[in-house]
């Protein structure tokens, strides 16, 4: 059991208005920078919902790697130094962790700078029987440094993801016993103080980037779910059988 550190990502899922799909937010007195999206994704299955549920809970590794593309995945441990770090922000909860992942994203770019950033996750399942990968950690992948930016700047950024999976209407009294779906819920949240640079830049500027970022991220992530997510699962349940 480990408590997971205190999250900008979960105090904006918390207080965000249900239907809110994106955010941006720059403090005027601060000058930090906060952006986010959230957006869902579901798939029917012709199958009981007790089926999904124990694909679910016995198969989180393989769950991940459809999910993501595998030579972007790698696996990780909890004494690594990325879990070691930032313990005076952990959460009040201790939650039973099913495994530790370090996962790069796609490309992004934001205004004038292209990086790829890296992220260390947990996978855990919570108090709703949601499936939750998490990340704890991010820095830029494939040791690159970022032209223009000061590499102490980057540590003030945080980037933040976080995706539940879970079958729909589980444990309802009239639950379907043929078909159910698949949902997932996916967060994107990226927050820091702004370089020097970026102070002297439009608003406008900085949101278009922002929503950049946002897109690619989220766009790849819903691509392979929608694309892997139903084939996994089938090749799970005929295994089952042999």
């Amino acid at each position: 059991m480990i408590r997971l550190r205190a999250s900008s990502i979960d105090e904006w899922e918390r207080e965000k208005a249900s239907d809110e799909r994106d955010y941006f937010k720059i403090e005027s007195k601060t000058k930090t920078m906060n952006f986010g999206i959230h957006d869902q994704v579901q798939v029917q299955l012709d199958h009981h919902p007790s089926e999904l549920m124990k694909y679910m809970a016995k198969n989180p590794e393989r769950i991940i790697y459809a999910a993501w593309e595998e030579d972007l995945i790698e696996k990780s441990k909890p004494n690594d130094k990325n879990w070691q770090e930032k313990n005076n922000k952990m959460k009040n909860e201790a939650i039973d962790i099913k495994g530790y992942y370090r996962i790069l994203t796609p490309k992004v770019k934001f205004i004038r700078w292209e990086f790829q950033p890296c992220l260390d996750m947990v996978v855990y399942t919570d108090d709703q029987n949601h499936l939750v990968l998490q990340s704890q950690s991010w820095e830029v992948g494939n040791k690159q440094t970022i032209t223009g930016v000061d590499q102490d700047l980057i540590k003030a950024f945080d980037i933040e993801i976080k995706c539940k999976l879970y079958v729909d209407g589980y444990g309802a009294e009239k639950m379907s016993t043929e078909s159910t779906d698949l949902r997932g819920d996916m967060l994107f949240f990226m927050s820091g103080k702004l370089p020097l640079v970026l102070r002297l830049t439009p608003n406008i500027i900085i949101r278009k980037a922002a929503t950049l970022v946002n897109n690619t991220i989220m766009s790849y992530a819903k691509r392979r779910f929608m694309d892997n997510i139903v084939a996994d699962f089938e090749g799970w349940k005929r295994e089952q059988v042999r």
